[in-house]
């Protein structure tokens, strides 16, 4: 068994603390938001590779009419702003 408190100085100078809890419950890093996004689509397009052709489509469609709501909504706030 390996003696956990001989290097526990240094190590606990070198490396930064925990600051999530993953899904086993053991101590883990929190991804920097961009990272999340990143993820969730990449998720999202392994799933949507295993639908039919017609369901990707579909969706597709509703993605880039929400990412077009946005964006208006975006340009939208940033001229409210500029008045």
């Amino acid at each position: 068994m390996a003696n956990k408190t001989l290097f526990k100085s240094l190590i606990g100078k070198l490396v930064p603390a925990t600051n999530a809890i993953n899904e086993e419950r053991a101590a883990a890093y929190a991804l920097d938001r961009r990272y999340r996004i990143g993820d969730a689509v990449k998720m999202v397009f392994e799933v949507m590779a295993k639908c039919s052709c017609e369901a990707t489509a579909t969706w597709l469609r509703t993605l880039t009419d929400l990412v077009a709501k946005t964006v208006s909504h975006a340009k939208a706030q940033s001229t409210q702003r500029g008045s």
